[in-house]
């Protein structure tokens, strides 16, 4: 009883996630919340996919990859009216306009070219997890490749986070994946 009631205060991995609420039971332990599949990309008798959508405010994204093509125009055209009725060169004029522009283009990139999906494949069979993930750049002109994580079953821990402020109501589920036989995290993924 005494270490149900350590396990609601303080997580038993070393460097639990940042708003950790508490730690997930492990398949023995008595399970307090039913679990629900909500979504599922395929489900066999091997193995089972579901989504992670990475959507990192696309709709703000779409606004301000807009307004920097507008600033950007507008500032050229006032630069090449102004411009000729002055002395002043075009190029001294527009330097304040090459980080605009560079920020534009990583908008534009992220907005048309980034993995919406990052799905996570669990393998019943070979006790493995898949993990999805595209490993972007703040240059802009630089490959994204999409990585493919494999972790073992067994060295997977659930961690429930609660914070507010987020779009998701604040509640996720994280998976730490541990060294082999310790609580030591190595790596963490979101779940859901």
């Amino acid at each position: 009883m005494e270490h149900q009631m350590m396990g609601r205060r303080t997580s038993r991995l070393i460097k639990p996630v940042r708003g950790w609420s508490e730690d997930l039971p492990d398949p023995e332990e008595e399970q307090r919340v039913y679990p629900r599949l909500i979504r599922v990309n395929e489900i066999n008798d091997v193995w089972m996919e579901i989504p992670r959508y990475v959507n990192h405010g696309w709709c703000g994204q779409w606004l301000a990859g807009f307004i920097g093509m507008f600033c950007i125009g507008l500032f050229i055209l006032i630069d090449i009216s102004v411009g000729l009725y002055s002395k002043e060169s075009f190029s001294t004029s527009a330097m304040p306009l090459i980080p605009l522009i560079f920020l534009t283009f990583w908008i534009i990139r992220t907005v048309l070219f980034s993995a919406r999906g990052a799905p996570i494949r669990f393998n019943r069979k070979q006790q493995k997890v898949y993990v999805y993930e595209q490993q972007r750049s703040l240059w802009p002109w630089a490959r994204w490749p999409v990585t493919i994580k494999v972790f073992d079953w067994a060295d997977i821990q659930g961690e429930r986070v609660e914070m507010s402020g987020h779009a998701d109501w604040g509640h996720r589920v994280y998976c730490a994946v541990c060294r082999p036989g310790t609580y030591q995290v190595a790596d963490r993924f979101v779940l859901t």
